[in-house]
């Protein structure tokens, strides 16, 4: 049976072998756009997904409010978070990042202000951007996967440094980076520093990272550690990790609360009214208001961006298919006088469809998979089909089938199949309209074209 509903529409498609790659081709470029679209919007959707127990992390955000307005800042006072890890129950664990005082500033054609240091591994000198100081618990809120070192005691020591993958090749190529030293200056002197860990660079996060070095190094990181004002100096971007269960408006007093015992007197004296929120680091990227518009509103018009390009395929396939009605109408009148049911064309010319469609969804996927690298030079991307999202990438094609083969295929099928056969073999068939009639032979619906 299945081979008999697949033998019709392959020889319906070969006996109309133009029209058939027109609809096929169509509804494949179409299908390219949505599927590189698609893969889009996972990749905006995926930034900091990865971390374990995601829905714990946190990042601390800073209030300050004026009589006219509320000042957001994604940062805080550097004593902040460390107290807070001390005094509130709940939180399980804390880190602060950040970029390292002193270093120049770079602009680049195209690209945004870059903080840059200065790396040497014997003859190998030059700039690197995207370093930060971290705190040695980084690796207790976020989760990094490790190719050589260990996670809990890589930025421990002081002068210890992680470096990603890509770094680790540019400075070692081959050979294993654990254990080596080289020289790094952020904003200061050039100091030594051990090379401790080694981490993937898979995931999308917004701490986009080619090296992290110890926060209690010597230089400038212990102004960082040394500093004890509470209600200025907010520059120090904190992140929380909570325990499992908890309840973020509690935090959030308990948070609050620490810092008016610590910081009431200050911010009296500066005449500032601050608070503490929590912000979750999940929603970071795509939802923050604090510094930036939020991004959601751009994912909303990419997925309505392809939707209308599927519908506007869908439509195509639909003329295509309507026009060939003509030809049509005299073998389902011929078939209907045979006695075939009306149900059993409807499944006929809907299994077209779906045929047409599945052929189209792989040359789309195809055409997706070689077109990835323009598209990623023109949406300053690095999407790849991998282990990660293969799943999604076959899961909306499936879907894309599903959707475009009912879309596409339903209206020519109810349309081909309402002709009434004794008006089609006398010749009256009028393929500018079509009426379709209950068993009284009063229409029930009529549509012109």
């Amino acid at each position: 049976m299945l081979t008999k509903y697949l033998k019709l529409p392959l020889r319906s498609l070969m006996r109309n072998k133009v029209s058939s790659f027109i609809n096929i081709f169509g509804l494949a470029l179409g299908i390219t756009c949505c599927l590189l679209l698609s893969l889009y919007i996972w990749d905006e959707a995926s930034y900091d997904k990865h971390h374990k127990r995601a829905s714990d992390l946190y990042r601390i955000v800073t209030n300050i409010r004026s009589e006219s307005n509320v000042d957001r800042i994604g940062a805080t006072s550097p004593p902040i978070a460390m107290a807070i890890k001390e005094e509130v129950p709940e939180v399980e664990a804390a880190v602060r990042i950040l970029n390292p005082p002193g270093v120049k500033q770079y602009f680049t054609t195209g690209e945004k202000e870059k903080v840059r240091s200065l790396l040497q591994y014997k003859d190998n000198l030059f700039y690197e951007s995207d370093g930060f100081l971290a705190d040695s618990t980084l690796f207790d809120v976020f989760t990094y996967e490790f190719t050589e070192g260990y996670p809990k005691i890589a930025l421990v020591q002081p002068n210890s440094v992680v470096l990603s993958e890509k770094l680790a090749h540019k400075l070692f190529g081959e050979s294993p980076a654990l254990g080596k030293i080289i020289d790094i200056s952020q904003g200061g002197k050039q100091d030594g520093y051990k090379v401790t860990g080694v981490f993937k660079e898979k995931y999308n996060s917004i701490i986009k990272a080619s090296f992290f070095t110890s926060m209690n190094s010597p230089g400038s990181t212990e102004k960082v550690l040394n500093e004890n004002e509470w209600a200025g100096q907010n520059f120090v971007p904190s992140y929380l990790k909570l325990v499992p269960g908890h309840n973020k408006a509690a935090v959030e007093k308990k948070i609050n609360d620490v810092l008016l015992r610590h910081g009431a007197a200050a911010m009296k004296a500066e005449g500032i009214h601050k608070t503490l929120s929590l912000e979750p680091v999940k929603d970071i990227y795509l939802q923050s208001d604090v510094g930036q518009r939020p991004r959601i509103g751009y994912l909303y018009v990419v997925g309505s961006i392809a939707l209308f390009i599927l519908l506007i395929a869908c439509i195509n396939f639909m003329n295509l298919s309507t026009a060939k009605a003509t030809r049509r109408a005299t073998e389902i009148g011929i078939r209907k006088t045979l006695g075939a049911l009306r149900g059993t064309l409807i499944r006929q010319i809907l299994g077209e469809a779906m045929v047409t469609v599945v052929i189209a969804i792989i040359i789309g996927a195809f055409l997706a998979r070689l077109s990835l690298p323009l598209f990623n030079q023109l949406t300053n991307k690095a999407i790849s089909i991998n282990a990660g999202n293969i799943t999604f990438f076959l899961l909306a094609a499936l879907a894309l089938a599903i959707i475009t083969g009912v879309l596409a295929g339903s209206y020519p099928a109810f349309y081909l199949t309402s002709f009434q056969p004794a008006r089609v073999l006398k010749g009256k068939f009028n393929p500018g309209g079509f009426s379709a009639y209950q068993g009284n032979g009063k229409p029930w619906l009529c549509f012109n074209l």
